[in-house]
């Protein structure tokens, strides 16, 4: 999935950039499956987004769970498979990302949720995660 992402921002960053930037300009700060699916179909339909319908970004947004924004970051938390979780952190002026871990993406749902900025070092984490 790595892979993927880096081949689209060699070959369609432009693209990459306009579809980011339309999830932003929906306004809300969490985003559900089905709607940055919704948005990908109607950004496949654009001029701009018909080369993407069948690329590699169609089967990540196809896995994709959810997605936090706040500009300039878009967080997105994809399942590529049963027990596999996968969670990406973009740049949307500088169009970078990197992957994150489960707690990092939660903390930014928190801080947007709460509205505020979260510094509280001592919060009990619960991993229910597999042993070994």
């Amino acid at each position: 999935m790595i892979e993927t992402i880096d081949e689209l921002l060699r070959e369609r960053r432009e693209s990459l950039f306009m579809l980011l930037h339309r999830y932003l300009g929906l306004g809300r700060r969490f985003l559900l499956s089905s709607d940055l699916w919704d948005e990908f179909q109607r950004f496949c339909e654009s001029r701009e987004g018909g080369a993407m319908c069948d690329s590699g970004l169609a089967r990540i947004i196809g896995a994709a769970q959810e997605a936090a924004l706040e500009a300039p970051w878009f967080y997105l938390a994809v399942r590529p498979r049963v027990a596999r979780w996968i969670y990406l952190r973009f740049h949307l002026d500088s169009m970078e990302y990197q992957e994150i871990s489960a707690g990092e993406f939660l903390a930014f749902k928190e801080r947007l949720a709460t509205d505020r900025a979260f510094a509280d070092p001592w919060v009990l984490e619960i991993d229910l995660g597999p042993f070994g």
